[in-house]
């Protein structure tokens, strides 16, 4: 391969503050001076094919040709405030799959990130509730846990009254009537809420 302009390689290396520029003018001299493709590659730690762009950008634009171009188009990560106008539309949504979110991020804001880092996204930067959904009776009043908490309330009052009780010995079990599922529940969702935001058992019976 025949490197144009040898001579400028050196005076730019002498002057070259960049330190990526600078690999690559050094790549391209050392070259010059005889080292082959191949050990140049194993020297300055770079694929072969590198190499030859260094050396296709140096003879076509020169030193130019070796800057880098700043970036144009979609920055790779949500700004904080795309961060937040998402935010506000997974909580408005309600339920939702990680596969559901990473197809939202691509078509409103155009990046696209992995499964699991939209996962991380969801659980450490959101705070959002990864579950398996589970069927509600058509049966349950809209006020259920309202009621449930009033009776809880009611009833660590009742205990309170006697002397030796302790709220942290307390266990509460429920009783339901259940029947067998036809489908299985094994997919999880992500959510922004939990179904039974309770207070704890000592705040109740406040």
């Amino acid at each position: 391969m025949k490197i144009l302009n040898p001579e400028l390689l050196e005076k730019y290396i002498a002057v070259e503050k960049d330190s990526k520029i600078k690999i690559k003018l050094l790549c391209l001299n050392t070259i010059c001076n005889g080292m082959k493709v191949v050990d140049a590659a194993d020297t300055f730690k770079v694929p072969r094919r590198t190499i030859y762009d260094w050396y296709h950008y140096w003879n076509e634009d020169g030193y130019d040709g070796l800057v880098p171009t700043k970036q144009t188009g979609r920055p790779s990560k949500l700004t904080p405030r795309e961060f937040e106008e998402l935010k506000q539309i997974l909580i408005e949504k309600q339920i939702f799959t990680t596969k559901d979110v990473k197809i939202l991020i691509q078509e409103m804001f155009g990046v696209n990130y992995c499964f699991d880092h939209v996962a991380r996204i969801l659980k450490e930067k959101f705070k959002f509730h990864h579950k398996k959904p589970y069927i509600l009776s058509s049966k349950r009043p809209a006020e259920a846990e309202s009621i449930l908490y009033q009776r809880l309330s009611e009833a660590i009052g009742i205990l309170r009254k006697d002397p030796n009780f302790d709220i942290k010995k307390l266990a509460i079990g429920f009783l339901d009537e259940s029947s067998s599922q036809n489908n299985p529940n094994t997919v999880r969702f992500w959510s922004s809420v939990l179904y039974c935001p309770l207070s704890s058992l000592d705040s109740c019976a406040n």
